[in-house]
C-alpha cells in the first residue's frame, strides 16, 4: 500500500513538472508568431511631391523591399514645409520600424542649423538606416536662352541687377542656402525662387517665369533630353562621371555656388537595432538588382548605401558644414 501511494504521489509529481514544460512548448510557436517582423504592411513617406528623382526611386525601391521583406511597402508622398511634415508624419508612427522616411539633408543637416525652433531633433528624434546616394546639383536655362554657359548668366546678373530669378526646388534647401551664399560674397544681386519640388520649379522655367534653376539632375534630365532645357553647367569642382560633357563651374578655381545634396533613409528614433539593420541589409541587396542600378545611373547619382553607424557620421560631418554656410549667408529664420 505504501509503495503503491509512492508510485503515485512520484507518477503525479513528474506529470506536475512536465506541465509547465508542456505549456511553454505549445506557447513558442505564438510568441515566435507574436516577434515576427515585419507583421504587417510597411510605410514609406517621401518628403517630396510625386514625380521628382526622390519620387521615382522610393517607388521603385518599395517594389524591391516589398519582395524582400515579404510585406507591401506602401509609398507616401507628404511634400512641402521643407520636409517638416513629412518628419511629423514620421513621428507619429510607433518605433517598430513598419515606417521610413527617405529625405534629403534638408530635413537631417540644413533644418537643425537653420531653424533652431524646427518641432524635431534628427540627433534626438531620427534612426538613421542608409545614406542612399549623394547627387551634384546643375544649373539649367530654356534650351532658347542667350546663356550659354554660366560666365553669360553672371554678366547678365551683373547687367540687370535685382530682375534675374532662379529657381531652385525647395525652399531653403541645398540650392537655395548655396546660392544665398553665393549672392552675398560676389556681391550679385539676384532673386531666388523656391519651389515645392522639382516638377513646378522645371514648369516655371520652360515657361519663362525664371531665368534659370538649379535642381537634381535625375529630375530635369527628361527636359534636357527632350530638349527643352540646357545645363549650364553642374555646381561643384570636377565633372561627374555620369556627366562627362556637362562642365563644372568651379573647375580651375572659377567662382560660384556649390551644390550637393544626399538623400537617406531614417526610422523613427527607438526603432530596435535589430530591425534598423535589417533595413539596411534589405536595402543593400535590393541596390545589387542590375534594374535598380540602372536607375541610379539614369538619375545621375552617385550610390553610397552607408551603414547606420556610417550615415550618422557622415549627417553629423554635413550638419557642421552646412552650419558654416548659413553662417556666411547671413540667414536668419525665426
Amino acid at each position: 500500500m505504501i509503495n503503491r501511494n509512492r508510485k503515485f504521489i512520484l507518477k503525479k509529481l513528474a506529470s506536475l513538472a512536465l506541465a509547465p514544460m508542456l505549456m511553454a512548448a505549445t506557447a513558442m510557436p505564438v510568441m515566435a508568431q507574436q516577434s515576427e517582423w515585419p507583421s504587417k504592411s510597411m510605410r514609406l513617406i517621401v518628403a517630396f511631391p510625386p514625380g521628382g528623382s526622390v519620387d521615382v526611386l522610393a517607388r521603385s525601391l518599395a517594389i524591391h523591399l516589398g519582395k524582400r521583406l515579404g510585406k507591401p511597402v506602401v509609398v507616401e508622398n507628404v511634400s512641402g514645409g521643407a520636409t517638416v511634415p513629412a518628419v511629423q508624419n514620421l513621428l507619429r508612427s510607433e518605433a517598430d520600424g513598419h515606417t521610413m522616411l527617405i529625405t534629403s539633408d534638408v530635413t537631417l543637416s540644413i533644418n537643425p542649423v537653420l531653424m533652431p525652433s524646427a518641432p524635431y531633433s534628427p540627433a534626438k528624434d531620427l534612426s538613421p538606416v542608409t545614406i542612399l546616394y549623394t547627387s551634384p546639383n546643375w544649373l539649367i536655362v530654356k534650351a532658347d536662352s542667350p546663356e550659354k554657359n554660366f560666365d553669360d548668366l553672371v554678366k547678365k546678373i551683373a547687367a540687370n541687377p535685382g530682375k534675374v530669378s532662379i529657381g531652385v526646388n525647395a525652399t531653403w534647401g541645398a540650392a537655395q542656402l548655396g546660392l544665398e551664399t553665393w549672392k552675398k560674397a560676389s556681391g550679385l544681386d539676384f532673386t531666388v525662387v523656391p519651389y515645392r519640388g522639382s516638377p513646378a520649379a522645371i514648369t516655371d522655367l520652360i515657361g519663362g517665369q525664371v531665368t534659370a534653376t538649379v535642381d537634381f539632375p535625375g529630375s530635369s534630365y527628361p527636359h534636357v533630353s527632350s530638349g527643352k532645357v540646357r545645363p549650364l553647367g553642374i555646381l561643384q569642382d570636377k565633372r561627374s562621371p555620369a556627366m562627362k560633357d556637362v562642365p563644372a563651374i568651379l573647375e580651375g578655381g572659377s567662382q560660384g555656388p556649390r551644390v550637393q545634396s544626399f538623400v537617406a533613409i531614417v526610422t523613427k528614433s527607438g526603432t530596435p537595432t535589430d530591425r534598423i539593420q535589417k533595413l539596411n541589409q534589405v536595402i543593400r541587396e535590393s541596390a545589387k538588382d542590375p534594374e535598380y542600378q540602372a536607375l541610379l545611373a539614369k538619375l545621375m547619382s552617385d550610390a553610397v548605401f552607408s551603414s547606420p553607424s556610417e550615415a550618422a557620421a557622415y549627417i553629423k560631418s554635413e550638419t557642421v558644414r552646412y552650419g558654416k554656410l548659413v553662417k556666411e549667408s547671413g540667414v536668419k529664420l525665426d
